[in-house]
């Protein structure tokens, strides 16, 4: 009803979570922490929905080790 609405991680803070995202390991929840501290307020769900729209995304894999049998 109200037409499309601008994504939150758009415009300037785009470039600098690109650069982000290719520096290091990350998780949605450190992200979101690291955008606040930046003054975005934002969401895991927007932070996700970024990742996405970049085509970048983490699949785990046995190489990578998991939680073995107990």
């Amino acid at each position: 009803m109200n037409g499309h609405k601008k994504p939150t991680l758009s415009g300037g803070i785009a470039g600098w979570l690109r650069e982000r995202l290719a520096a290091a390991p990350f998780t949605t929840r450190q992200l979101v922490g690291e955008l606040a501290v930046r003054g975005i307020k934002t969401d895991r769900r927007a932070v996700w929905v970024f990742i996405r729209r970049e085509g970048l995304s983490f699949k785990k894999n046995r190489a990578a080790g998991g939680a073995g049998p107990l």
